[in-house]
């Protein structure tokens, strides 16, 4: 097999073991490289915008300013893992970062210095996406905080309908009864995950953490959850 079928075969894992080599040049003292690399996205803190095994292409910032809005790839103080986050603001005290699913920013300043690279695109299968920075950026970030806080009224008010309906399985049969869910198994570094999809979506996600099954709404009214092994991972 020549070179080029070997890479279109082996199609994100050969961008990928790019990461994998360049990423042994992830420290303060050498930065990245001109080229663009790319990272393999591993974590639930940038949902909605980037979303677990989302390929992420990360360009260096050379001489261009970093701008609030931008998501970066950077190393946080004490830390030798890198973190992706979204820039807050910009202050006398240093570059303020969060993540755009967590609810408070980080509990550190960093520098730009400690910043490897800007996040301008993201791979999901074969879809290539822009990811804005700047004010287009900011204005993202914004937007899904404000849904967040409209979610969290909403589940407030209609919580109890809501799990009350989930519960009946009315509408696990008859039209909805072809919505089967299927269980994706992944490992992500010495973790494994499970993903929980209906179709091509990704409706929920194995928690740990919890020993249970958080499933999006709506969901939680299709899927039953007592099909669903207790622990995958036994």
């Amino acid at each position: 097999m020549n070179n080029n079928n070997k890479q279109k075969k082996m199609g994100f894992d050969a961008k990928e073991a790019h990461l994998e080599n360049n990423s042994k040049n992830f420290n303060r003292s050498s930065g990245m490289e001109s080229a663009p690399v790319f990272f393999r996205h591993a974590g639930y803190s940038m949902d909605p915008t980037l979303c677990q095994l989302d390929l992420l292409e990360i360009e260096p910032y050379g001489n261009r300013p970093v701008r609030a809005g931008d998501i970066i790839i950077f190393l946080p103080p004490g830390l030798e893992e890198p973190v992706v986050h979204r820039i807050i603001r910009n202050t006398p005290g240093g570059i303020c970062t969060r993540g755009d699913n967590n609810q408070y920013n980080d509990p550190w300043n960093i520098e730009k210095k400690d910043i490897l690279g800007q996040v301008t695109a993201a791979w999901r299968g074969q879809k290539r996406r822009s990811i804005a920075g700047g004010g287009r950026g900011r204005l993202t970030g914004l937007l899904i905080r404000i849904k967040r806080v409209l979610d969290k009224t909403v589940s407030g008010l209609l919580g109890p309908a809501y799990r009350s309906l989930a519960c009946s399985g009315v509408l696990r049969c008859g039209l909805f009864a072809f919505l089967k869910p299927r269980i994706l198994v992944f490992q992500s570094g010495s973790c494994t995950n499970y993903q929980l999809l209906v179709g091509k979506r990704v409706v929920g996600r194995y928690n740990p953490s919890g020993n249970r099954w958080d499933i999006k709404r709506p969901f939680k009214l299709f899927v039953d959850e007592s099909s669903l092994p207790p622990n995958p991972s036994h």
